[in-house]
């Protein structure tokens, strides 16, 4: 479902001429995702340059590129709720792992001697 949301996001980017994914590795990485929500924001393009992390700072004309679209109200609208489902659905996905590697616990030693076996990893 995650995933699919992803897909809708770049859907309605590419729709209003933002090519962000090509930039970034993930859209939903700690710079992609500042950028996403000052997009929907309205905030204009050098600010969200600044919202460049890492690796990504030296691509500031690529995604200076990437950056000029023309969203419309609709654009955003539609943006502001998938990347609040992708919240919701990454929070969602932190807590069952979290759950699971409790549960997990006591088979601990099984999990490590699982790991040793070629492919497992």
């Amino acid at each position: 479902m995650r995933a699919s949301e992803i897909n809708r996001l770049h859907k309605i980017f590419d729709d209003g001429g933002i090519t962000l994914g090509g930039v970034v590795s993930d859209i939903n990485g700690l710079s992609a995702h500042d950028m996403v929500t000052g997009l929907i924001d309205g905030k204009p393009i050098n600010e969200l340059l600044d919202m460049a992390r890492g690796r990504l700072k030296l691509k500031r004309e690529d995604l200076q590129a990437a950056l000029d679209g023309d969203l419309t109200a609709r654009h955003k609208f539609v943006l502001k709720h998938i990347h609040a489902h992708i919240d919701i659905l990454d929070r969602d996905l932190a807590e069952l792992d979290a759950y699971l590697l409790g549960a997990m616990a006591p088979y601990q030693w099984a999990h490590r001697l699982l790991q040793t076996i070629p492919g497992i990893d």
